[in-house]
């Protein structure tokens, strides 16, 4: 839904530049009204889809066993050791 209100914004910034009296007027405008805008809210839309993601993944892996969870059985098997093919005995 967010698109649908930067494209509205986009047209009034672009048209709004674009009826400057002068061309380098018209391109600092441009710039500072409708580029750099638009690359922050990408760059903050990035962030925020990452962070989400990382979350979800977080959520999808399985809980880690430790040592300090083992209660002394000698079996000291941990996630990333079995990941890499290694486990501790």
């Amino acid at each position: 839904m967010w698109y649908i209100v930067l494209i509205g914004y986009l047209f009034v910034t672009i048209l709004f530049s674009a009826a400057q009296p002068s061309v380098p007027r018209m391109l600092i405008y441009l710039l500072f009204w409708s580029v750099l805008p638009t690359l922050f809210v990408f760059w903050v839309a990035k962030v925020r889809r990452r962070n989400r993601l990382a979350k979800l993944a977080e959520r999808m892996q399985p809980p880690v066993q430790t040592e300090a969870d083992d209660k002394g059985n000698g079996d000291y098997t941990t996630q990333s050791a079995c990941h890499q093919g290694k486990t501790r005995v």
